[in-house]
């Protein structure tokens, strides 16, 4: 994916940015060639992402699927992933409270769980990373991925068992798994 959060000191962003689209673009080839989903990184480079996305949709070569891992983004953002055809997948990170230097961005990105359709979400964890919200410094666990689903049932007001049983249908559909 594309991650310009940290830019390694000596180089610019778009030098990072560069290097980075030319691994993306194996990662691409590779996925279409074995017909296999993307798990899409992307930190502060949303635009740049979906630019990507775009081209390689538009390439007239087999369409991409794939996941845009732990998404921490707006809703103008996350309507072009969806459009796109990708899914969103949710970490702890919906789980914490908003930071009081920037209470916008956990707004923002509960806005888009409560916006998101369900057909298009999955529960992730960042393991070891990014426990949810009671479990805050705690190594993360799969196991606590019951807190993304319990999250996402509040602000949609819909029963947990139902978040759960649609999102294991979406991650059986998007990797194609049978059991």
């Amino acid at each position: 994916g594309y991650d310009t959060y940290r830019v390694p000191v000596g180089l610019t962003k778009e030098e990072v940015l560069t290097r980075q689209r030319e691994v993306f673009a194996g990662h691409v080839r590779v996925a279409r060639r074995v017909n296999k989903p993307l798990v899409i990184h992307v930190r502060d480079a949303y635009e740049e992402m979906i630019e990507t996305l775009r081209y390689e949709q538009a390439s007239g070569q087999a369409t991409l699927r794939g996941v845009i891992h732990c998404y921490i983004s707006n809703w103008k953002n996350a309507e072009q992933f969806l459009e796109l055809g990708m899914y969103l997948g949710f970490t702890g990170i919906i789980t914490f409270p908003p930071k009081k230097s920037d209470p916008a961005a956990q707004e923002a990105l509960l806005e888009v769980v409560k916006k998101a359709p369900l057909d298009r979400m999955l529960l992730e964890t960042d393991a070891p990373y990014l426990a949810p919200g009671k479990y805050r410094g705690k190594r993360s666990e799969p196991w606590m991925v019951s807190e993304v689903a319990r999250k996402i049932a509040e602000i949609k007001q819909i029963d947990c068992d139902e978040i759960v049983k649609i999102t294991t249908e979406n991650a059986k559909k998007l990797f194609n798994l049978v059991f």
